[in-house]
């Protein structure tokens, strides 16, 4: 049975990180260097999510509860906090959701399956992996074979690699903002989204074939927007980006049945005579 595959996160702390001015100007501040810590470990809690970090309501407030989960005392989160705040280092882009600008900017994520891939090839590339006939010397003086238990993982490697190079061609990758782009500029009576989360890069995912085969992401926000029901000119409800996109809700606006006045189904054009062109007719 194979092992559930794993995903590591890491956070890329730039070179001059520490010179930047608003990291000196904090470092400069009485308790500052706590301040600087507690900046770099909300960062870290924030990889596994986008660079957000949510408000659980575990705590009373928002900053109670970072404290706790950072382990750090509330009075020095609370500083911390308005520091980023006030340099627009944090952002609230909703209701119990905290975004830290630089930490998405500076994230990155591998699974256990690529990352085996990657450091096998750059063994057998530096030639760890080459082995000189019976012998139980590698290439390499100081490095021996693998047992058989060694080899049965370099096995599984090269199935790993044959899979993930399987196909013609790699899907092209999806490009998220663009989406969110063409939803901010066409869905006008919409709420913004600021960010594309790991929940929203799946429900794209699986939305893409279905929407694709159906004129594509633009042609599904122009039709939410003509929705007199979905744009909340009927009553005060709007859909939302992520309402559009859980798959029973998409179904419906693909159908039409939010179509028209009032968000009713629109009525059959009897005047288009297209539909019976290939139609046979018996007298």
């Amino acid at each position: 049975m194979s092992e559930k595959t794993k995903r590591f996160w890491w956070l890329k702390l730039r070179e001059g990180f520490f010179d930047q001015t608003v990291i000196k100007k904090l470092r400069r501040m009485a308790g500052g260097d706590t301040y600087t810590i507690i900046y770099l470990k909300m960062q870290l809690l924030s990889l596994r999510n986008e660079g957000i970090i949510p408000f659980e309501n575990v705590e009373d407030t928002f900053d109670k509860e970072l404290a706790l989960k950072l382990d750090e005392a509330t009075d020095d989160v609370q500083v911390t906090l308005l520091f980023l705040q006030k340099h627009n280092l944090i952002e609230i882009i909703n209701d119990g959701e905290y975004m830290l600008t630089e930490a998405v900017k500076n994230m990155d994520s591998e699974c256990d399956s690529a990352a085996r891939v990657r450091n096998y090839r750059e063994r057998k590339r530096g030639g760890e992996l080459q082995c000189d006939g019976d012998s139980l010397q590698c290439a390499l003086p100081s490095v021996t074979c693998n047992t058989e238990r060694e080899k049965e993982k370099e096995i599984e490697i090269e199935k790993e690699i044959d899979t993930l190079t399987s196909g013609d061609e790699p899907p092209a990758p999806m490009d998220y903002q663009s989406i969110m782009d063409s939803f901010n500029r066409i869905c006008t009576s919409q709420p913004k989204i600021k960010i594309i989360t790991e929940p929203r890069r799946k429900a794209i995912k699986r939305a893409s074939k279905t929407v694709e085969a159906n004129g594509g992401f633009e042609s599904l926000f122009q039709r939410v927007e003509r929705s007199d029901f979905l744009s909340g000119r009927v009553k005060k409800w709007i859909c939302g980006f992520d309402w559009i996109l859980k798959p029973a809700n998409l179904t419906k606006i693909l159908e039409g049945n939010y179509d028209g006045k009032n968000g009713a189904a629109a009525q059959p054009d009897y005047t288009d005579t297209s539909r019976y062109e290939n139609t046979r007719w018996e007298d």
